[in-house]
């Protein structure tokens, strides 16, 4: 049911324009907001002083007088460090851990590793003592956090709340533990918990290799498997939250034995299979780690590049499929896996060569182990920015 703004809907809907104005520029200034947004300079002023109270926006000099002459603008700037945000993303085999300011700038990052056979509660111990190393950086700045977001594999609701989890992910076993509530348990920030690769794709959407692109097909690999979509402009969700959810699709190439395609692209499949198959390149290996298998990728051992040919075009044909069906021209292949990803072109560009369709826009991931870092300081933001304005 439709119904008319009220003066706090419009006061909500002017300021949150005025902020974000200015978050997109180097500086301005009230004349120069009231002639881009077309509100009154009364408008402008009045919007303006939550802000600038609030610290987020700060008051920075003077420009030059207009062609007319008469006084010098005060000059507006975007304050990054007025909050700042805690973001960790468990989606590779390291997870990643980084202190980042509203602009996403990053202050402070590490990785921890952590076994993909440690037990759960080991596993919390690591994430919460990552979260807090982050904090005692800060010594007596630790107020100026304004939450604490993680992306993790698994679809989570709006809230956050784990609603499905692939039990055959080869990383920790997140879904055995309430990741927000473990959280906010111990620290008193604001929590948000999103799916890792939705977060990475958003990273990449925002300020990586699909930046702006209207509409984006984002393939992550490695640990896991799984996308994200952007649509028109917005990232697709679904009605469950699990758009993009291809881990539970069936092998292309085998799909009538009942195996599903995380269980035949991912890096323990492919450490197996090394294994079982060990010729000169792993006699001497009683365990293999991913980086022994880069290697032996980029030196041409027949063996691994034949390996890496079969999952490639597993990716392949799982991509062109879904870029077909919802046609879209620009895709990011991110992930433990972008060191392969020339056999993923290759073979993506020749089912698109069988087609009607050009060759879509292939990019590798910019931003790497940090898309999903980027990804979840972009919502943790909008939540922020939505927050003060509500409340203005």
């Amino acid at each position: 049911m439709k119904h008319a703004l009220n003066a706090t809907d419009i006061k909500y809907v002017n300021q949150r324009l005025i902020l974000d104005a200015i978050f997109q520029s180097d500086t301005t200034s009230r004349t120069q907001l009231s002639r881009e947004l077309h509100l009154s300079k009364p408008a402008v002023s009045d919007n303006l002083k939550p802000l600038l109270d609030l610290g987020i926006v700060d008051e920075r000099g003077v420009g030059s007088p207009g062609p007319s002459g008469g006084r010098k603008s005060v000059l507006l700037r975007f304050n990054p460090a007025h909050r700042l945000i805690i973001a960790v993303s468990l989606n590779f085999s390291d997870p990643v851990f980084a202190l980042l300011d509203l602009n996403g700038t990053i202050l402070n990052s590490f990785d921890i590793t952590i076994s993909p056979e440690a037990p759960i509660e080991s596993c919390c111990d690591l994430l919460l003592g990552g979260i807090r190393m982050l904090l005692q950086s800060l010594g007596e700045r630790q107020d100026t956090v304004y939450c604490i977001a993680v992306a993790a594999p698994g679809v989570f609701n709006a809230n956050g709340e784990l609603i499905h989890y692939s039990t055959s992910c080869n990383g920790p076993p997140w879904w055995q533990l309430n990741l927000k509530q473990a959280i906010a348990d111990v620290f008193s920030f604001p929590v948000i918990v999103y799916n890792d690769v939705k977060a990475a794709t958003l990273g990449e959407w925002i300020c990586g290799a699909g930046k702006q692109e209207e509409n984006l097909f984002y393939l992550h690999a490695g640990l896991g498997i799984g996308s994200g979509i952007i649509l028109s402009g917005k990232p697709l969700m679904g009605e469950n939250f699990s758009a993009g959810e291809i881990s539970c699709n069936f092998d292309p190439l085998n799909g009538c034995n009942g195996r599903r395609l995380e269980e035949v692209v991912c890096i323990e499949y492919l450490k197996k299979e090394c294994l079982q198959r060990a010729d000169s390149a792993f006699t001497e290996y009683k365990q293999i780690q991913f980086e022994d298998i880069i290697q032996a990728y980029k030196i041409g051992n027949p063996m691994v590049c034949r390996l890496i040919d079969d999952i490639c075009y597993r990716l392949a044909v799982l991509s062109y499929n879904y870029m077909s069906f919802i046609s879209i021209n620009h895709i990011v292949f991110g992930g433990d896996y972008v060191p392969f990803g020339d056999c993923f072109a290759r073979h993506l560009k020749a089912l698109f060569q069988k087609s009607l369709w050009p060759f879509p826009d292939l990019r590798m991931s910019s931003l790497g182990k940090y898309a999903g870092i980027h990804g979840l300081v972009f919502l943790a933001r909008e939540q922020y920015f939505k927050k003060i304005c509500s409340q203005s």
